[in-house]
């Protein structure tokens, strides 16, 4: 994906700016059922844990293409390791469900965030923001 934002505005961003970037662009480049979780869209759909029904992860973002897609933002304010096992339950819900797990990353963070994601074992696609 071609990156749709300029490095330094990407290095001043909250996490939540970063979310409504995306999702605004997802929404310019034609996705459908764009929800994420900031204003003006709505709120992701809770996605259940089939192996743990008490459990339910909320997506950064979710939307249509082809496919049903999750992407995950991450920003510099958030630490990777925390998000291992809601990375593992995405990518299983996508493998499961004919979709796509997404993690969005600033140009700056994809080397580490591509690195820890080889250690887990998880399946996705990095798009640089």
């Amino acid at each position: 994906m071609k990156q749709p934002f300029k490095d330094s505005d990407i290095a001043r961003m909250t996490h939540k700016e970063m979310v409504k970037q995306v999702a605004d662009y997802l929404t310019v480049k034609g996705l459908t059922n764009v929800r994420a979780k900031v204003e003006p869209y709505p709120e992701p759909n809770p996605l259940k844990d089939e192996n743990n029904g008490s459990q339910e992860y909320f997506p950064d973002i979710t939307a249509y293409a082809n496919q049903f897609l999750i992407v995950e933002v991450i920003s510099a304010e958030l630490i990777i390791n925390k998000k291992k096992k809601r990375w593992e339950f995405f990518n299983g819900y996508t493998d499961r469900h004919n979709g796509v797990f997404i993690i969005a990353v600033p140009k700056s963070m994809k080397g580490v965030t591509k690195n820890r994601l080889l250690e887990t074992g998880i399946h996705f696609n990095i798009w640089e923001i």
